[in-house]
């Protein structure tokens, strides 16, 4: 958390990145 505040400008990328495993791990997920 700590690190999202510190770096603002990665807090989209990451979360993008979070988002998209997330997703893949995701049963059923779609393209």
């Amino acid at each position: 958390s700590m690190r999202l505040a510190d770096k603002p400008d990665d807090k989209a990328p990451y979360f993008a990145i979070v988002l998209v495993a997330g997703w893949s791990a995701r049963p059923g997920a779609k393209p």
